[in-house]
């Protein structure tokens, strides 16, 4: 435990080195010695643009937006899954085969669902929230489906000695083994989450920073475009961090046999 906490504190600090570096160079580059060129605009442009991607881009309201739909999604399909967990982890049960089944899914790309989702429900933005929610359902299903052969034998023996139910044992036993694995679903794909869902709405133009990135580009405004992908960075950066903690504190334990 103690070396997996120092490999990831080393991790932190070597990206937070790197980025660091990257800016370093970045401002001493295009600030100092290349002040006029085509490559990228000077950091001093980039700081007099900020208050312009609030105002312009209504960038505090997309903002939320684009958190709101991919976190709200996270918290609601926790929860939905907790309630029905018995049920789907009896048909996993019973249905072995279906766990092929969802492996295959795998092949199946989301982006081509964008595409279908834009036939079907344009730039609503219900399209954009049934998409994630589908995603991240989908996500936490297969989980269940893969780990449920996975369960600690010895938990289940100690429970069924205690003279637990077959419900008993399902909720109380094996929905706390599978709590850690399910919440590593969210940390696993947190950037790949975020990036179907900014490809939605480049796509779609359902709203959020996706919209915001398909009108700058659409404008060529570059200055924004920078300025967008930094905010994003630090976004993914501190909900990373914060996932994380919420982990230490609330799922902490592996139950589950790897």
């Amino acid at each position: 435990m103690f070396v997996n906490n120092l490999l990831k504190r080393n991790n932190y600090n070597l990206i937070l080195s790197f980025l660091s570096a990257i800016i370093f160079v970045y401002i001493i580059l295009f600030e100092f010695i290349l002040p006029i060129n085509q490559i990228l605009p000077r950091p001093s442009i980039l700081i007099e643009s900020i208050p312009s991607i609030f105002k312009d881009y209504s960038f505090v309201n997309n903002y939320f937006f684009t958190l709101s739909i991919i976190y709200l999604n996270f918290i609601v399909s926790y929860f939905l899954i907790k309630v029905f967990f018995p049920l789907i982890f009896s048909i996993s049960i019973q249905f072995k085969k279906l766990e092929q089944l969802f492996l295959f899914t795998n092949y199946f790309l989301p982006i081509f669902f964008i595409f279908l989702f834009n036939i079907w429900f344009d730039n609503s933005i219900w399209g954009e929230i049934i998409f994630i929610f589908a995603l991240v359902m989908g996500l936490l299903k297969t989980e269940i489906f893969c780990y449920s052969k996975k369960v600690k034998e010895e938990y289940i023996f100690s429970a069924k000695s205690l003279g637990l139910t077959q419900k008993e044992l399902i909720n109380k036993v094996i929905w706390k083994s599978f709590q850690p694995q399910l919440y590593k679903v969210f940390t696993k794909n947190h950037f790949l989450i975020w990036t179907y869902t900014l490809f939605y709405e480049f796509i779609n133009k359902s709203g959020g920073l996706g919209k915001q990135f398909y009108l700058s580009t659409k404008y060529d405004d570059l200055v924004v475009i920078i300025l967008l992908v930094t905010f994003l960075i630090l976004t993914l950066f501190v909900f990373n961090f914060l996932m994380k903690k919420i982990k230490i504190k609330f799922f902490f334990w592996e139950n589950l046999d790897e």
